[in-house]
C-alpha cells in the first residue's frame, strides 16, 4: 500500500510552482462566505488499436473510448458505457463524492441541470478518461475527470438514422425514438445533421421501515414501522444539430445548437405508524417542466502546420417551472394541505479561447482561458390549507446570484527522448458571487492555483513497459447552494402556522446552508505501470494517494432558529476536518486472437480497486476518526460469431457492503451490491441491428441501515428497497 506524506507532496508542488489560494469574503453580516463550484469529470475512451497506442504514448495516461467502440457496446447512456470501462477513476474508496470526478463536455465545465451521466450515445463522439489532475482541465478533478466529446461531423453523405427502443423493468414500460440526419462529408465546404429524440420512461419503487431508539443508558425500543412508494414519469423531447462551414483551407466554423424539453410527474406515499398508537399518512405530488436551449459557436484558424487557434462561445438558457401538493393526515392535529410553486430561471455566457502549438518537435505547448457568466433566480409561494404560508413566503423569497469565473492553463507536453516524456502545467480560477437574499447579501471571491507534473518512462525499446509518474495539486470547491440562508422545512415535522412547528427528531432535521464553507484541498500522487501482453491487450497496476485538506461533510446541531419558536436540529454543509486515502488499482484488457490467432473473436476486461481512507472529524466532542479498507470489482466479456453477426457481451460488478461516517452524528450502511448484464447486437445488414440489453439480471432485495446519534442516544433507522430487471430492446436502421 502506499503512503506519501502529504508534506512531501506539498513541498514539490510548491518547488514546481508557488501556488497560493486567497479567499476573501465581503458580506452584510460578520463571517466569511466561500464560493461555488461544480466538479466536472474527465473521460477519454479508446477503441482500437490506434487508441491504445495513444494511450501507451500519453504521458498522463489518458483513456479514450472512441467512436468505433461506442457503436459496438450496444448501450445507449454514457453511464452504461462507464459502467463497463475497468480504467475508470477510482472512487477514493470511503470517500468517494462524486463531486471529486469533474465532468467536462467540449473541456467545459457542464451548464445547470446538465446530466452528462444521461447523455444519449448518439451524440458522442468520444470520451476521454484521466486519473489525475491535468492543467488543460483545470484546477478540479481530485479523483479525474471524464471529458466529453460532442460528435460533430457524421463522415456519411444524405443519411438518415432512425433508432426505436423498448425498455421495460418491474413492468413499468419505456420508449425512445430518435432519429439523426446527415448531409455532406468532411471536405465539403458545408456540411449539417441534425438529431431528434423523444422518450418517454416509467418507474416504481417501494420501501418499508423500521426505526428503533436506544435512550442513553436503556436498551432498543421499537420506535415506528413505515412504507413508502414512488411512481415517476418522465418524459424529454430534443433536437440538436451542427452546421460546418469550411470558407478555405485554414478556417472552419461549427454552430451547434441545443433545445430540449423535460416533464417529470411523480407522486410518493409515505405511512408511519408510532409505538404510541399515533399515525401519520402523507400524499405528495409533483410536477416540473424545464426547457433549455444552448447555442454553442466554435471558430477554429489553423495558423500553420504545427499551430492553431481555437475560439468559442456559448450561450445557454434554462427555464423551469414546479409545483409540488402535500396531502397529509396526522392522527393528533387532522388534515392538511400543503403546496408550493416555484419558477427559476438560468442563463450563463462562456467565452474561451484555446491555443497549441508544436515547438522544435519536442514540446506540445497548449494555453487557453474561458470566462463565464451566469446568473440564477428562483421565485417560490408556499400555501397552507389553501391560504399563502406567510412564515415560508418570508423565508423563502425570490432569490438571485451571479457567478463570475475566470479560468486559464498552460501546460508543455515535452519529448525528452523516444523512452521520456514530461508533463508540466498549471492552471488556475478566479470566481466572484454576489447572492441576493432577502435578508444576506454576500459576496464572495477566491482564487485557486493548480500546479502539476507528469513524467513518462518507457522502460525497454519497444515500449511495451511503462511507469507513470503524476503529482498535482486539486480543489473541490463548495456548490452556490450550499452558501444559502434559506431553510429548508423537513416534511415530516413541517410549520403548521407562523413560528409554531411539530418538534422534529434528529432524524428529521431541516436544511441550511453555511456562509463560511471554504473549498477542499488535495495533494495527490499517482504511481502507474503498464504492460503491454500484445498489440490489443494491457496489463496496468496504479498506486495513488490523496491527502484532504477542509473536508467538506456536514453536521447536525439542535439550534434555536428564526423560522420556529422552538429549537429545531438543523443539518448544514460545513467543513469538519481532513482525510486521507491510499488506494492500489489493477485493470486487464486482454483479446484472445493477440495470444492465439485461431482463438474466437473474444476479449476479456477486469478491474480491481482496493483503497483505506481515513477521516478526522472535529466536532465539539472532540476528534473522531472514520477508517474504511473497501474495494470493488469488475469482470467483463465481449464475443463476436465467426459465422453469424452477432456480439454479445457481459459484465458483473461487485462492492463490498460498508458503513461510512457521513458526519460526527450521522453514519449510514450501503449493502453489499452486485449487478450482472448481458447484451446482444445482431447486425441483419450493415444498416440494419437489433440490441437487446438485459440490466441487473439477479435483482435483489436489500437493507441499508442509517443511525444518528445525539446526547439522547441512538435513533437507527433500517430500509428495505426491492431492486428490479431491466429489458431493453433498440431497433437501429439507416435510410
Amino acid at each position: 500500500m502506499l503512503t506519501t506524506p502529504s508534506a512531501i507532496c506539498g513541498l514539490t508542488l510548491l518547488l514546481l510552482a508557488p501556488g497560493t489560494m486567497a479567499v476573501t469574503m465581503a458580506a452584510s453580516m460578520a463571517g466569511e462566505a466561500q464560493l461555488d463550484q461544480t466538479i466536472p469529470q474527465q473521460v477519454i475512451v479508446t477503441g482500437g488499436q490506434n487508441e491504445m497506442n495513444a494511450r501507451r504514448d500519453s504521458t498522463a495516461g489518458k483513456i479514450t473510448i472512441g467512436r468505433k467502440r461506442i457503436e459496438e457496446s450496444g448501450v445507449e447512456k454514457v453511464a452504461d458505457l462507464l459502467a463497463r470501462e475497468p480504467g475508470l477513476p477510482s472512487t477514493l474508496g470511503a470517500l468517494g463524492s462524486p463531486t471529486y470526478t469533474q465532468f467536462l463536455i467540449d473541456g467545459l465545465p457542464p451548464a445547470k441541470n446538465q446530466n452528462l451521466a444521461d447523455m444519449d450515445l448518439q451524440l458522442v463522439e468520444k470520451i476521454e478518461i484521466i486519473k489525475t489532475t491535468v492543467a488543460e482541465f483545470g484546477p478540479y478533478g481530485i479523483a479525474g475527470t471524464i471529458n466529453i466529446i460532442t460528435r460533430k461531423i457524421i463522415a456519411e453523405q444524405k443519411k438518415t438514422d432512425v433508432r426505436v427502443a423498448y425498455n421495460t423493468s418491474a413492468g413499468q414500460p419505456g420508449i425512445n425514438l430518435s432519429s439523426s440526419l446527415s448531409h455532406g462529408k468532411e471536405e465539403d465546404v458545408l456540411s449539417m445533421n441534425m438529431q431528434l429524440s423523444s422518450s418517454y420512461k416509467t418507474m416504481e419503487n417501494n420501501s418499508s421501515l423500521n426505526q428503533t431508539t436506544s435512550p442513553s443508558g436503556s436498551g432498543i425500543a421499537q420506535q415506528l414501522l413505515g412504507q413508502a412508494s414512488t411512481s415517476n414519469r418522465f418524459m424529454t423531447l430534443a433536437a440538436s444539430g451542427n452546421m460546418i462551414w469550411r470558407p478555405d483551407q485554414p478556417h472552419q466554423l461549427i454552430f451547434s445548437p441545443v433545445i430540449n424539453t423535460s416533464t417529470s410527474v411523480w407522486a410518493n406515499s409515505n405511512i408511519r405508524q408510532w409505538d404510541d398508537g399515533s399515525s401519520l399518512e402523507m400524499n405528495e405530488h409533483f410536477y416540473g417542466n424545464t426547457e433549455q436551449l444552448s447555442l454553442p459557436l466554435s471558430w477554429t484558424i489553423r495558423l500553420d502546420e504545427q499551430s492553431q487557434l481555437m475560439l468559442s462561445t456559448r450561450i445557454y438558457r434554462v427555464r423551469g417551472r414546479m409545483e409540488t401538493i402535500w396531502n397529509e393526515y396526522r392522527s393528533s392535529l387532522g388534515n392538511s394541505l400543503r403546496r408550493t410553486s416555484a419558477d427559476n430561471s438560468s442563463n450563463s455566457v462562456t467565452f474561451k479561447l484555446d491555443y497549441k502549438t508544436v515547438l522544435a518537435d519536442a514540446h506540445e505547448i497548449k494555453t487557453g482561458m474561458h470566462l463565464t457568466r451566469s446568473s440564477d433566480s428562483v421565485d417560490e409561494k408556499h400555501w397552507l390549507n389553501g391560504n399563502p404560508d406567510m412564515a415560508l413566503d418570508e423565508f423563502n423569497a425570490p432569490y438571485s446570484l451571479v457567478e463570475t469565473k475566470l479560468r486559464w492553463f498552460w501546460q508543455d507536453d515535452w519529448r525528452l527522448g523516444d523512452s521520456l516524456s514530461l508533463n508540466l502545467g498549471i492552471s488556475g480560477e478566479q470566481t466572484t458571487l454576489d447572492l441576493q437574499e432577502r435578508h444576506y447579501q454576500p459576496h464572495a471571491l477566491y482564487r485557486v492555483l493548480s500546479p502539476s507534473m507528469h513524467v513518462l518512462k518507457k522502460l525497454n525499446t519497444e515500449g511495451t513497459q511503462r511507469v507513470r509518474f503524476s503529482l498535482a495539486r486539486s480543489f473541490n470547491a463548495p456548490r452556490s447552494g450550499d452558501l444559502m440562508q434559506r431553510p429548508v422545512i423537513n416534511t415530516l415535522a413541517p410549520c403548521l402556522a407562523n413560528g409554531v412547528c411539530i418538534a422534529n427528531g434528529i432524524e428529521t432535521a431541516d436544511s441550511s446552508g453555511n456562509l463560511d464553507l471554504q473549498p477542499e484541498r488535495s495533494q495527490g500522487l499517482n504511481v502507474t505501470y503498464e504492460y503491454d501482453l500484445s498489440a490489443n491487450s494491457l496489463l496496468s497496476l496504479g498506486l495513488y494517494t490523496r491527502d484532504i485538506d477542509k473536508k467538506r461533510g456536514s453536521e447536525i446541531r439542535l439550534e434555536n432558529v428564526a423560522w420556529s419558536n422552538q429549537a429545531r436540529y438543523v443539518y448544514r454543509p460545513v467543513n469538519f476536518g481532513d482525510a486521507s486515502v491510499q488506494g492500489i488499482d489493477m485493470e486487464l484488457q486482454l483479446a484472445l486472437r493477440d495470444l492465439n490467432v485461431q482463438a474466437p473473436d473474444a476479449s476479456l476486461r477486469a478491474g480491481f480497486g482496493l483503497a483505506r481512507s481515513r477521516v478526522n472529524i472535529h466536532s465539539g466532542l472532540g476528534m473522531l476518526t472514520d477508517n474504511q479498507t473497501p474495494w470493488n470489482a469488475k469482470l467483463g466479456a465481449s464475443y463476436t460469431a465467426r459465422i453469424w453477426p452477432l456480439k454479445l457481451d457481459i459484465d458483473a460488478n461487485w462492492m463490498p457492503g460498508n458503513w461510512v461516517r457521513i458526519n460526527a452524528q450521522q453514519r449510514s450502511f450501503s449493502p453489499r451490491q452486485f449487478s450482472l448484464n448481458a447484451g446482444a447486437v445482431w447486425k441483419f445488414s450493415p444498416d440494419t441491428s437489433l440490441t437487446i440489453n438485459l440490466e441487473n439480471i439477479l435483482a435483489d432485495s436489500r437493507t441499508s441501515v442509517t443511525e444518528y446519534s445525539s446526547g439522547y442516544g441512538v435513533v437507527r433507522q433500517q430500509s428495505l428497497n426491492k431492486s428490479h430487471t431491466r429489458l431493453s430492446m433498440r431497433l437501429n436502421f439507416k435510410l
